[in-house]
């Protein structure tokens, strides 16, 4: 098949999660399933229509979770191997984090590796966002996703995987960032939180 877009939430950021695929519907994207962690969210969801499934884990992680924290990078692991099942199904999987909405279909980005490419990711001015990422179906990247399975991450997957990019010499390219900016792009420093020296 084809290539899929997924996201990957839990109860706690059902709201979010929601407002993502309103903008799928809004830019007639169908070629997508959202995959959760919570019961809730999986039967609110189902009830208005979306391509959903539920994913069973320990219901220890259904709320909102701190950067970092354990809970946080076990969903993270989830994530990597929900894309590594897929990727044996479709040609390319292309992952968004929930607090992102589209304003325009992004599926003709499914033909994207012309040149042999393995990955496509949105840049994040200080490195790759694994937050916005598509993938394709190559060695190169089941060899990436197989090395993050398996690793003990020491901070978060952006750094693991920005790790592992180098160590496997991927060939990667960055999505355009007039189509995907990140956050400090579209809204400006002045959205930067900063502290008082005083």
């Amino acid at each position: 098949m084809a290539g899929i877009i997924i996201n990957l939430f839990n109860d706690g950021v059902l709201e979010m999660a929601e407002n993502q695929l309103i903008s799928f519907k809004k830019t007639n994207i169908t070629n997508y399933i959202a995959y959760t962690t919570g019961e809730k969210s999986y039967q609110y969801l189902k009830n208005k229509g979306y391509n959903i499934k539920l994913y069973n884990i320990n219901n220890s992680i259904q709320n909102e979770m701190d950067w970092c924290s354990k809970d946080f990078i076990d969903m993270e692991k989830i994530r990597i191997k929900i894309i590594n099942e897929l990727l044996c199904e479709y040609k390319c999987v292309f992952y968004l984090d929930i607090d992102i909405v589209v304003t325009k279909n992004i599926e003709m980005f499914f033909n994207a590796n012309i040149n042999e490419n393995d990955i496509f990711i949105q840049n994040d001015i200080n490195m790759p966002c694994v937050g916005c990422i598509l993938l394709f179906n190559s060695e190169n990247v089941k060899k990436l996703l197989d090395t993050l399975l398996k690793i003990e991450y020491k901070t978060n997957l952006q750094y693991e995987f920005s790790k592992q990019l180098k160590q496997l010499k991927l060939n990667c390219n960055l999505l355009p960032i007039e189509l995907f900016p990140n956050a400090l792009v579209f809204f400006g420093n002045e959205y930067i939180p900063t502290t008082n020296a005083n």
